[in-house]
């Protein structure tokens, strides 16, 4: 069943950001491709907001996606934009055409809607001149030093993550946010992750569909050398750096290393040689670098945060996933101690995750055929 109505002459225009290279916008570009390859539709891309020159990020180029510099406003046609507050006030242009949200992060939503939500917006602020400090000065300093400092400025001016956490807690609050944006003008919400699946559903959404995402073919060739793995702990400093770090103060003895810094090609080398990777993170949505690192043939330590919470977009064994809790730091320690001392026998319980994670392009191709064919 659908919501949407397409028909031989319907045009989709997905937005994206002009050349940017993250885990949304490449999946923005993987849809476009399918709705054109797979289904032969008529799709383009919107980049948003206009730049000059080329606004395709070199990594998106082998898509061969094309171009729109208009939004033609008609029954027929649909706008798919990301959750962003920027966005989504795309639709306000429009009367006619039909409207699609796509949840690729809850805590995007969240953040880029705080100048709308009357609270936290001095926190915010301070949390930008904190991230602007850190870019402009703590940035230039040798690693561990600017690690340290980042640590410090959490201390200070709190876990940013954890604010945006309690403010999606908040229904009211949610609501509000959504009634000041013209959320409710989609014809439907699609869904990256079955965190963003449950958020919708608690705010009694009822025209929903799932529609998550998949690393890309080239990803999952990558070849992996269990023999040459060594005793390395990776973790990105962007991904709950506040718990991260207590956990690396708790265990001194244990190799880690940051993704922080490194080319793309950098960062699968290093996960490549790793033998854990650890994500205190928020988990906004179903996110791509778990995955990473497993098929590249890591053992997944999480926290309970956001999608990690559930048993469908992170499906790990429970014992690999932690409360953000002091008290737990001790048993986090050990865990890693065992995927690293027990290698080859812990890596084979993440073998059904990566099986999973392969049968993801096949999914995807599936709920894009149910939702626009």
């Amino acid at each position: 069943m659908s919501l949407l109505t397409v028909t031989r002459n319907t045009k989709i225009y997905v937005v994206a950001p002009p050349r940017v290279s993250t885990g949304g916008p490449e999946l923005l570009h993987q849809l476009a491709y399918h709705l054109r390859v797979d289904l032969g539709l008529e799709a383009y891309m919107y980049y948003y907001p206009e730049m000059q020159g080329d606004p395709v990020h070199p990594n998106y180029r082998s898509y061969a996606n094309p171009i729109s510099k208009q939004i033609l406003d008609e029954p027929e046609n649909i706008v798919i934009v990301p959750e962003l507050a920027s966005t989504i006030r795309l639709f306000s242009r429009f009367h006619n055409i039909q409207k699609v949200i796509w949840w690729l992060s809850v805590n995007n939503f969240v953040a880029s809607t705080l100048p709308y939500a009357h609270m936290g917006v001095v926190r915010e602020i301070l949390f930008r001149f904190a991230k602007f400090v850190y870019r402009s000065i703590v940035k230039r300093l040798p690693t561990s030093h600017g690690l340290r400092t980042k640590a410090l400025a959490i201390r200070l001016f709190g876990d940013r993550e954890s604010s945006w956490e309690e403010m999606t807690n908040n229904k009211e609050l949610m609501m509000r946010l959504m009634k000041a944006l013209p959320v409710f003008q989609a014809n439907l919400h699609l869904c990256q992750s079955y965190y963003a699946l449950e958020f919708l559903s608690s705010l009694r959404f009822s025209n929903v569909a799932y529609l998550s995402d998949y690393l890309s073919d080239d990803f999952l060739r990558e070849s992996v050398d269990v023999a040459g793995k060594e005793d390395i702990v990776a973790f990105s400093p962007s991904k709950g750096w506040a718990f991260t770090w207590r956990v690396m103060r708790a265990a001194p003895h244990l190799r880690f290393e940051s993704i922080y810094g490194l080319s793309r090609r950098g960062v699968v080398e290093l996960l490549r040689r790793a033998k854990v990777y650890i994500d205190f993170g928020s988990h906004p949505g179903k996110d791509r670098l778990p995955r990473e690192a497993a098929i590249l043939g890591c053992c997944i330590v999480v926290g309970k945060r956001g999608s990690a919470r559930n048993e469908y977009d992170v499906p790990i064994p429970q014992r690999y996933k932690f409360a953000m809790d002091e008290r737990n730091v001790s048993t986090i320690v050990c865990t890693i101690e065992e995927c690293v001392k027990g290698y080859e026998a812990v890596v084979r319980e993440f073998e059904p995750y990566r099986e999973w994670i392969r049968r993801e392009p096949e999914i995807f191709r599936n709920c894009v055929r149910k939702i626009f064919g």
